[in-house]
């Protein structure tokens, strides 16, 4: 799981958690709805201040309006 954390200015959402492939499979605060399901274009390789490509559900590739502030991985299984 790959979570990217956007800047805040103001929107209903600030985080993405993306799966292996890039699919946004949660948001929050709120607008999950709406984004859970785009695909995020090189999500692996985004790093801060970098701009998010995404391909909507309708399949239109689409730039956010909101720039990466941090992405990380968190570890898998236990520790």
């Amino acid at each position: 799981m790959l979570i990217i954390e956007l800047e805040d200015r103001g929107q209903d959402f600030t985080e993405w958690k993306c799966d292996e492939n890039g699919i946004v499979v949660e948001c929050s605060p709120f607008q999950g709805w709406l984004w859970e399901g785009v695909r995020v274009i090189g999500a692996t390789d985004l790093s801060r201040g970098d701009v998010v490509d995404f391909v909507d559900k309708q399949g239109r590739l689409r730039t956010l309006n909101y720039r990466v502030a941090r992405v990380t991985q968190p570890p898998v299984g236990r520790l």
